[in-house]
């Protein structure tokens, strides 16, 4: 019998979902943040679901242990 062969497909987070509230006290409404790791190196903020207001916002190392140091150091070369 001869190996098999077959197509191995890495696999890496391609979107994730991070937790947030709205900031204003009159709304407080719970949202979920869907990005893709690009769009989490370009994220500053969400516009809330309910109230549509803007809400400024940085993801932490919390949000995105395994792209922080990648995070970080793309957010100093843009500094």
């Amino acid at each position: 019998m001869g190996l098999k062969q077959g197509i191995t497909i890495d696999r890496k987070v391609l979107l994730f979902e991070i937790e947030r509230r709205c900031f204003f006290p009159e709304c407080n409404s719970r949202l979920f943040v869907s990005l893709t790791k690009q769009e989490a190196f370009d994220y500053d903020g969400f516009e809330c679901t309910a109230c549509e207001r803007w809400n400024d916002d940085v993801l932490t190392k919390s949000d995105v242990p395994d792209w922080w140091v990648e995070l970080q150091s793309k957010h100093e070369i843009a500094n």
